[in-house]
């Protein structure tokens, strides 16, 4: 015995463009004033990679770099927020700069 059924087109919901910080991790502890990779990535729907000089880079909502990896003084003390903006989207973490040890001279 054969059984036979009917096409069924079955649909999938786009998936749309994503954007992700890769560095620094969410929750991460830096030392004020040290270097601070700012390092993420975005796509298109696609899945292809989006070669962006458009995306910025906010902390605590100032703008302060461009370009998906760049390098920046970690800010002073206290709990910061991070944003990531291009125009596939955006993307945010929260991280913490804690005091250096300073050396004696």
């Amino acid at each position: 015995s054969t059984a036979a059924s009917k096409p069924v087109s079955v649909g999938f919901p786009e998936r749309g463009a994503a954007v992700s910080i890769l560095s620094p991790r969410d929750g991460q502890t830096l030392l004020a004033g040290s270097a601070m990779r700012l390092w993420g990535a975005a796509s298109g729907a696609d899945g292809e990679p989006l070669e962006t000089r458009e995306a910025r880079w906010l902390v605590d909502n100032e703008a302060v770099a461009q370009g998906l990896d760049a390098f920046i003084a970690a800010p002073k003390p206290g709990q910061h927020k991070l944003t990531l903006r291009t125009e596939a989207g955006e993307d945010s973490l929260v991280f913490v700069t804690i005091e250096g040890e300073k050396e004696e001279e």
